[in-house]
């Protein structure tokens, strides 16, 4: 319970002698001396703490029987209006056939909601920015108009679920059911008792114990009521139940009404879903009421504060055991969650699978997923502590500093920009309309006037660091700060646009046009693929299956050698060519267990080959040293992952999981055992059957509905595991990252010519780079047209590619392949609208590739006098760099001897920790300093003696290579890891 609690300075004891600050005067007292201003000062602040108490803080008056009663009264009322209205018992049957009448005006439900939602966002309903502390009103103390507006939107969003039911059968009575646990909760809104709404000083013992006493009946109170709530569900689920089993006995003789055998079973089974439904959330109220002793809202610290205790002393003992309990119950809570998301997956898969087209299945499936989506948000209504517990601990997990640096590369902000382009202007235009509404309303003034200055909305409109690069923009940034309302767009996406700015223009778009390229090729690739396989299937046949075996196995040795082939493709590969059943004798299954078989053999031999034949043997080849990126960071974390001892979760992760060549050949370098190796890459298994199995159910796309949605539910199978076995090593590395950053990220005197050559092409990278500003406007102009074509294009293929092209089923014979039809209704594989399509793609790339010359011409003078420059430097800078690699080793080592020194010290004078770290503590730290300053120097000295061969405008300032002490956030990094030396 949120408690608004303020320490003061103590009140000072009176000085009539026995009676204290918190006594009154006697009667002797106030005849025989007269009160002094500080008497009267300590007897007002008593009378007030008091009212304070009194007036914020209620005792509770509500009883277990009057929460059962009303507890009671909304169960049943929601479980009598779900079985009157959905099931054979009351008027199912009237209720079922006049929504399937009226199932097209759905879409008027969904857009009066979504305006009235848009209106209420508009009118900055949710979080008013000119009231602060309130939520959910439209004006001042709006208790009534807003909120009936927003139930408004509800009711339509609820009527359209209705009119679904001719499609999904299913979902009246679940949405129904859900009404339940919803009006609970405003029960206990509207009972509860009342908050403090003013802070409460906590100087005054009396007032103390009061407000302990208090706060203590509110949480007895919180469990009458749940108590409550429990029995009332399962008295209401015993009805229902009670009421299905007689109705079931009397109906057991008559038979079903004529019409849809699906909805009739619905409607029979309506009762006990309800039945099942309340017994599920009187459970969560009994999960409430067992952890009590556990979940408190008043937690130790305030207990100990309340009762004058100190809360500061680390062995409390009240302190410790609230703790424990506290991480006991966060275990089990999300063990209970994880259990029902893994259950409401495996339900609706195996469904999906089974009984595809079942509406009674659905309602199983939607049963268990209403049922989850409940405990979730009853975890979060009633379990906040908990819930910030498991957020704080997911923010502070080291997958979250890989995934946050990850964030910030450019191709995620291409990737990012490819999905919502096209709803950007819905959102500029819902802004510009926001804004203008608040103008209109005077809101930024009252917030203004509201505010301390230190919460405007400086912070919103200005950067996070105080640094521009343009000093005109950040006066426009300082005058819009303290006036909101000169700018076009709302605060918010102004902060949104102007961190857009900052952004690479021509990364970011460079990188959209490869993820388009990307996307554009696996819809033309499926379609070819398709064809192909059908003209192999014909071919394929009058060859024995043994020679098939063997040109696999052969075929996929010589892939696993290229390194940007992902293993992945391999065993797709297999399963299309070794399950097919018109060249397979031992049938279709029977096929695809050979290519598991095969795959899985073929994984292990590769390994051996890769590891063995390359790693070892061309371990020294500076071409195969950087391919692998052994002077880098990640590597260089792979390497210490794998070279610990034993078998260890990150280890198998990378193994099994991580890129197939390098880390085979990273293996050989390394010379780790061979044996040790192939044990850590048995469980690989569990991603190939996956993938060999997709590639096998592919063959049977179309043929019903089950193959089709098996065949995609292997390839997202095989997507999830490898994410797993990604986050599990990117857990790993980051542990090792922070465990051994030093060691890891300090330079190598033996990588001196790889770190030459990351140098080199970093510096004629730098030399050739073009600013966006730099490029003529008709460049610019037509690179971002292509750009936006790129992505509007994969849109359209994205949400309609039937309107494009026509898959050709891998079963279909080839002769019956055409390839142009000029209609969309014929047979060819390409429609009209698809050879647009594809001609409007190609215009893309030509304006891609215009860009692309204009910059090989801009920047062909400035590589010819940067490479003849770094040619010049390349003995200094290599003598340089073994200086700056030698240094960080002698850095390295007396940090080494420092602590072996240290730690003896520490053992025998365990009573003086300061004698342990004296004057040996002292150099050691003073020598590592001054070796890290002497290699940031000289690595700054060694980058500014190269000359940059741009012009003044577009020289960049170098910085201090991030080798020498960068910061330990992420082994994943977009720049090289030694940048300058």
């Amino acid at each position: 319970m949120p408690l608004h609690l303020a320490s003061s300075a103590p009140v000072q004891p009176d000085c009539s002698g026995s009676h204290g600050a918190h006594s009154p005067p006697t009667a002797d007292a106030k005849g025989s001396e007269k009160a002094t201003p500080r008497m009267v000062g300590a007897a007002s602040q008593n009378a007030k703490l008091e009212h304070l108490a009194d007036s914020s803080l209620h005792m509770p008056a509500c009883r277990f029987m009057g929460y059962y009663f009303v507890c009671l009264l909304g169960c049943c009322g929601c479980s009598a209006l779900s079985i009157c209205l959905w099931s054979s018992m009351g008027y199912g049957h009237l209720t079922f056939e006049f929504l399937s009448r009226h199932s097209d005006k759905r879409m008027i439900g969904i857009v009066a909601g979504a305006l009235v939602l848009l209106g209420l966002y508009i009118f900055d309903f949710a979080s008013p920015p000119h009231l602060p502390g309130q939520c959910f009103a439209l004006w001042d103390k709006d208790t009534l108009v807003g909120r009936s507006l927003l139930g408004l939107a509800v009711v339509f969003f609820y009527v359209s679920c209705l009119l679904m039911a001719k499609d999904l059968p299913c979902l009246p009575v679940l949405s129904t059911s859900l009404l339940c646990p919803v009006l609970l909760g405003i029960i206990r809104q509207v009972l509860r008792p009342l908050e403090p709404t003013e802070r409460i000083p906590l100087a005054d013992t009396i007032t103390r114990k009061r407000i302990l006493r208090i706060l203590e009946a509110h949480e007895q109170d919180s469990v009458r009521f749940f108590q409550a709530a429990f029995v009332a569900c399962e008295t209401c689920s015993v009805a229902c139940l009670s009421v299905w089993i007689a109705q079931t006995y009397v109906s057991s003789g008559s038979e079903w009404q004529q019409g849809d055998e699906e909805v009739d079973l619905i409607l029979w089974v309506t009762p006990l879903v309800v039945a099942v439904s309340n017994l599920v959330f009187g459970l969560f109220a009994l999960l409430r009421v067992c952890v009590q002793s556990s979940y408190v809202s008043i937690d130790a610290a305030l207990k100990l504060r309340l009762t004058g205790a100190s809360e500061e002393e680390p062995d409390s003992e009240v302190i410790r055991c609230s703790k424990k309990q506290f991480q006991l119950l966060t275990f089990w809570l999300q063990t209970i969650l994880v259990i029902f998301i893994v259950f409401t997956c495996l339900l609706s898969v195996t469904v999906n699978l089974f009984l595809a087209e079942s509406s009674f299945a659905e309602m199983i499936v939607g049963l268990v997923a209403m049922l989850c989506f409940a405990f979730i948000a009853f975890t979060v209504l009633c379990f906040r502590r908990v819930v910030m517990a498991i957020h704080q601990t997911l923010v502070e997990h080291p997958v979250m500093n890989t995934a946050r640096d990850v964030a910030k590369s450019a191709w995620v902000q291409a990737a990012v920009t490819c999905v919502l382009l096209p709803f950007v202007p819905c959102v500029l235009a819902i802004s510009v309309l926001n804004q203008q509404v608040r103008k209109a309303r005077g809101v930024y003034e009252m917030a203004q006037s509201k505010a301390p200055v230190s919460s405007r909305w400086f912070d919103i409109t200005t950067a996070k660091d105080g640094k521009d690069d343009n000093p005109v923009a950040s006066s426009h940034d300082a005058s819009t700060a303290s006036n909101p309302g000169q700018l076009i767009w709302t605060p918010k996406i102004h902060a949104v646009i102007k961190a857009v700015k900052n952004w690479d223009p021509v990364a970011v778009m460079t990188r959209s046009y490869l993820l388009c390229f990307a996307y554009f090729c696996v819809v033309v690739v499926k379609i070819l693929a398709n064809a192909c396989l059908s003209w192999a299937s014909g071919v394929l046949a009058g060859y024995p299956y043994e020679m098939i075996m063997v040109a696999t196995f052969v075929i996929g040795i010589l892939a696993f050698l290229l390194p940007p082939v992902p293993g992945l493709t391999v065993y797709l590969f297999g399963g299309l060519m070794l399950s097919n059943p018109v060249t397979c004798p031992y049938g279709f299954w029977g096929g695809s267990m050979i290519n598991i078989g095969l795959c899985y053999l073929l994984k292990l031999v590769v390994c051996a080959i890769q590891q063995k034949g390359i790693g070892e043997f061309l371990g020294r080849s500076l071409w195969l040293r950087r391919q692998l990126g052994v002077h880098k960071v990640p590597i260089r974390c792979m390497e210490a992952v794998m070279k610990q001892p034993g078998m260890t979760w990150g280890k198998v992760a990378i193994l099994c999981g991580g890129p197939d060549w390098p880390t085979s050949v990273l293996a050989g370098f390394l010379q780790l055992s061979l044996v040790e190796c192939e044990i850590g890459t048995l469980p690989v298994i569990m991603f190939i059957a996956p993938c060999g199995l997709s590639g096998s159910f592919y063959l049977k796309i179309g043929t019903s509905v089950f193959w089709t949605k098996a065949a995609y539910f292997m390839i997202a199978l095989s997507v999830m595991i490898n994410v797993a076995l990604w986050v599990i090593a990117a857990s790993a590395l980051q542990k090792q990252l922070a465990a051994k950053h030093d060691e890891i990220s300090r330079p190598l005197e033996e990588h001196v010519e790889l770190e030459w050559l990351d140098h080199r092409d970093e510096m004629l990278q730098r030399a050739c780079d073009v600013r966006w500003t730099t490029i003529p406007v008709f460049i610019r102009m037509t690179f971002a047209l292509g750009f936006v074509v790129h992505i509007l294009i994969c849109q359209v293929l994205f949400f309609i590619p039937k309107c494009f092209f026509r898959e050709l089923e891998v079963h279909d014979a080839i002769e019956e392949l055409v390839w142009y039809s000029q209609s969309e209704s014929g047979h060819g594989l390409i429609t009209d609208l698809g050879i647009i399509i594809v001609a409007s793609y190609l215009v893309g790339w030509f304006l891609f590739f215009q860009r692309l010359l204009w910059w090989h011409v801009r920047t062909r003078s400035s590589m010819k006098e940067a490479s003849a420059s770094l040619a010049q430097q390349e003995q200094q800078w290599k003598a340089d760099f073994r200086t700056l690699a030698r240094d960080a080793a002698a850095a390295a080592a007396e940090t080494e001897k420092g602590d072996a020194a240290v730690a003896p010290h520490a053992q025998t004078e365990g009573d003086n920790p300061e004698a342990a770290n004296g004057s040996t503590g002292v150099r050691h730290g003073s020598n590592v300093t001054e070796m890290h300053s002497v290699a940031s120097s000289r690595a700054r000295s060694m980058q500014a003696s190269i000359p940059m061969t741009q012009s003044p405008a577009e020289q960049r300032q170098p910085s201090a290579p991030s080798s020498c002490n960068p910061a330990p956030s992420s082994c994943i990094q977009d720049s090289p890891d030694f940048a300058a030396g």
